[in-house]
């Protein structure tokens, strides 16, 4: 389901010993749109993130670790 303000997101099982997370938005086109920072607890439960400021596309979320452990997620924006 495409998103139009916010998107939910919700990382659970990474390792709370990790001191931060980072997430890097990547539209399609490969460019750095957005980045935030958050700690394991802060993502453990479902985080609501605002992407009003997006256009209309495709886009890519990386997560990161402080342990180099990397995810990838994808949304649409409407």
């Amino acid at each position: 389901n495409p998103a139009r303000s916010f998107i939910t997101i919700s990382l659970k099982g990474l390792p709370q010993t990790s001191s931060k997370v980072l997430l890097k938005f990547y539209s399609e086109k490969g460019q750095l749109v957005k980045t935030l920072q958050a700690s394991p607890s802060e993502l453990d439960g479902n985080r609501e993130i605002d992407i009003s400021a997006l256009p209309a596309g495709s886009y890519f979320i990386i997560v990161n670790d402080s342990w180099n452990n990397l995810s990838t997620l994808k949304f649409i924006k409407q």
